[in-house]
């Protein structure tokens, strides 16, 4: 017997040893697929440990997988949740999506391309306590005039400003507790306190000059109270000098953008320059808006380190 001939039998030999294994196992692979003959939901169990690249490489094997694969519980409700969960701004039109597979993927597409805010994302409801509560400090090119007015500087909490839709400006007072529900990232739980200094934009300053903290008492007074729970409430500051926003699209000196991407302040009667929006870097797909004075940010500023010369002054 030849060579060649030899190998042929002992393959054949081979295969048969191996048919037999799995017969004698009840794995009889070529006649039948063991997880596609287990109920549908019990499959499911198993898909909902796998990630995202993995789900997707799943369903490509073959077409029962694939149809098994593009439902929502086969585990795109978990993964939508769990990426969600960390992140300060979720594209509305991809949360609602009746294909969770498809909210996962449009939600990282928008957050990867979109650099402008809608209206909803910008501002803050009253009545239903839901909304974004911003963060606002000064930038150090703004100068020593304002940084020494600015909490920030000295190791304490942003600034919390929230926008409403009327095209106000209202600060707001109390201790933030964020609740991550993306619905509503940012809400206040703990009873009111005094407000920080009240910022806008020169009037601050010359009113801080000869009376930096009596004249806020006398003069910061409280907005509208909203109830949460059973005793502590929300406070809006009125401000003293009306401070207004408003989106545009092509401010003169930088390049047109889509609306949402600059934002405009008026502080009594008086433009202030055009903050840009943008993504934060950061990577929890919340929002900046900066200027060459200030920074906002949708979600809280990392804390200041306390210089030495704020420390002697404070």
């Amino acid at each position: 017997m030849s060579i060649r001939a030899t190998k042929r039998v002992k393959l054949h030999d081979n295969k048969n040893v191996s048919d037999r294994k799995q017969k004698s196992f009840g794995l009889d692979l070529p006649q039948s697929n063991i997880l596609a003959s287990l109920p549908e939901d019990l499959v499911c169990r198993v898909t909902n440990f796998l990630d995202a690249r993995t789900l997707v490489a799943f369903g490509a094997t073959c077409r029962s997988f694939h149809d098994l694969s593009q439902k929502n519980a086969a585990g795109w409700d978990n993964l939508c949740e769990v990426l969600w969960r960390s992140k300060v701004h979720v594209c509305a039109a991809a949360r609602a999506h009746p294909s969770r597979k498809e909210s996962y993927l449009r939600s990282i597409r928008d957050a990867q391309t979109r650099q402008s805010i809608t209206i909803d994302e910008l501002c803050y409801d009253i009545e239903t306590r839901r909304g974004t509560i911003w963060s606002f400090r000064f930038k150090e090119s703004a100068g020593d005039e304002w940084t020494n007015l600015d909490p920030w500087y000295y190791g304490q909490p942003c600034r919390k400003m929230v926008f409403l839709k009327d095209g106000t400006v209202q600060e707001f007072s109390g201790n933030t507790n964020r609740d991550n529900s993306n619905d509503s990232h940012d809400r206040m739980s703990a009873a009111p306190q005094l407000a920080p200094p009240l910022f806008d934009f020169g009037f601050e300053r010359l009113a801080a000059d000869n009376h930096p903290v009596p004249f806020l008492a006398a003069h910061g007074r409280e907005g509208p109270r909203v109830r949460v729970g059973n005793d502590a409430v929300e406070n809006l500051i009125d401000r003293p000098v009306n401070m207004t926003w408003r989106f545009l699209s092509r401010p003169m000196d930088l390049p047109p953008r889509p609306n949402g991407s600059y934002l405009r302040f008026n502080v009594g009667g008086r433009d202030v320059p055009t903050y840009v929006i943008r993504r934060s870097p950061t990577g929890n797909w919340g929002f900046v808006m900066e200027s060459c004075w200030g920074l906002y940010g949708s979600f809280e500023l990392p804390p200041q380190r306390i210089s030495s010369a704020h420390q002697q002054r404070s």
